[in-house]
C-alpha cells in the first residue's frame, strides 16, 4: 500500500491537519481577544496618543490573525504542489483519503491476508492447487446459508453485482456470500454482517458506494434474492476469488497464469480463455493473490477461482 492508502500514515496526517486547524483558530481567537481588550481600554482613555496607538495595534493584530489563518493553507498547498512534482504520489489524494480511514484499514487487513496466502503457496506453484485440491459437487445449484436481507439491502447489493459483473449477477452474489463466510466474521453475523462486510471489507472496490449505485434491472434483484435469501448459489461454497483480466484503463489484474508448470505472462496468452482449465490453471493477480481457476460464469465474464485455504476450510467443514 502506498502512503496515501496506508491507514497508519493517514491517521498521522489526519492528526496533523486537525492540530493545524485547532492551532490557527486558537491563535486567531487569542489575538482578537487581546485586540478587543486593548480597544476597550482606549475607549475609556482620555489620552489621544494612547487611543491612536491602541487602534494601530488593533489593526496589526487583526492582520496578524488573518495571516496566521492563511499561512497553513499556503504551506499545505505548497507541500501538495511540490510533492506532486517530486514524485508520482498525488498528495491531494492523501488529504482526501483521511475522510475514509476505516475503508483503508479494512483494505490493509485483506491485503495482509492475501500476502500470507501467497507466501504459504510460494513453494507450491506447480501443483499444490491443481493436484491437491479437488472441487466438490457438480455445476448447478449449491445450497448455502440464507440471509434475511431487507429490500433496501437487496437493491443495493444487486446494483453492486451489476457493476462488478453484469453478465453473471448470480455468480457475483454467490461470491459475496462465500467471501463473507470465509473471512468476514469480524463484520458481524447474518444479513447485517454480510452487508457490512460487502460495504466495508475492502474486497469489492465499489462496496463503499453502496446506497449510491443505480439498479438497472429488477431481474438482478430477483436473482440476488434467490442466491442470498433463498441460499441458491451458482458457485461452490469455496469459490472466493475473481479478477478482470484486462481492466481497461486500470491495466491487467491477472499478471501470470501457470498450467502444469508452463508459465504465461504475455497479454495475448492471458486473454486466451483456452489457457484457463478448471482446477488446473493457477492464477496470479497484481495484488498478490494466488488461486486455482474454476470457471467463467458467462462468455464475457471474469475468471472465478479458489484459494487453497478456502478449499481446505470447506473440506474440513464437510469432514466434520
Amino acid at each position: 500500500m502506498d502512503i496515501c492508502t496506508n491507514p497508519n500514515a493517514l491517521k498521522l496526517l489526519d492528526v496533523v491537519l486537525k492540530a493545524v486547524d485547532i492551532l490557527k483558530i486558537a491563535i486567531m481567537v487569542v489575538l482578537i481577544i487581546i485586540a478587543m481588550i486593548d480597544f476597550g481600554k482606549s475607549i475609556f482613555s482620555s489620552d489621544q496618543n494612547v487611543t491612536k496607538t491602541t487602534m494601530t495595534l488593533f489593526a496589526k493584530r487583526l492582520i496578524a490573525a488573518m495571516l496566521i489563518f492563511l499561512i497553513p493553507v499556503v504551506i499545505e498547498t505548497g507541500i501538495v504542489l511540490v510533492g506532486d512534482m517530486a514524485s508520482s504520489q498525488n498528495f491531494t489524494d492523501c488529504i482526501e483519503n483521511t475522510n475514509n480511514i476505516p475503508y483503508y484499514e479494512a483494505l490493509q487487513i485483506y491485503r495482509e491476508r492475501e500476502e500470507a496466502e501467497r507466501d504459504r503457496l510460494q513453494s507450491q506453484t506447480n501443483g499444490a492447487l491443481s493436484g491437491g485440491v479437488q472441487p466438490g459437487g457438480t455445476d448447478g445449484i449449491y445450497l448455502g446459508q440464507k440471509y434475511n436481507l431487507t429490500d433496501s439491502q437487496l437493491t443495493q447489493l444487486a446494483a453492486l453485482c451489476e457493476m462488478e459483473n453484469s453478465g453473471a449477477v448470480a455468480a457475483e452474489a454467490s461470491l459475496m456470500a462465500n467471501l463473507f463466510e470465509f473471512q468476514g466474521s469480524s463484520y458481524g453475523t447474518g444479513a447485517e454482517g454480510l452487508y457490512n462486510y460487502i460495504k466495508n471489507g475492502g474486497w469489492f472496490s465499489s462496496g463503499a458506494q453502496l446506497g449510491t449505485l443505480q439498479l438497472n434491472s429488477q431481474d438482478s434483484k430477483t436473482i440476488v434474492y434467490e442466491v442470498l435469501v433463498q441460499g441458491k448459489r451458482t458457485l461452490p461454497l469455496y469459490i472466493n476469488e475473481h479478477d478482470c483480466i484486462d481492466c481497461g484503463p486500470y491495466g491487467f489484474d491477472v499478471v501470470k497464469i501457470s498450467i502444469d508448470g508452463t508459465v504465461i505472462t504475455d497479454e495475448q496468452g492471458l486473454l486466451n480463455k483456452n489457457n484457463y482449465i478448471k482446477d488446473k490453471t493457477i492464477i496470479y493477480n497484481r495484488y498478490g493473490a494466488v488461486y486455482a481457476f474454476y470457471t467463467f460464469p458467462c462468455s464475457d465474464c471474469d475468471p472465478f477461482g479458489y484459494t487453497a485455504a478456502s478449499k481446505q476450510k470447506y473440506d474440513n467443514m464437510n469432514n466434520n
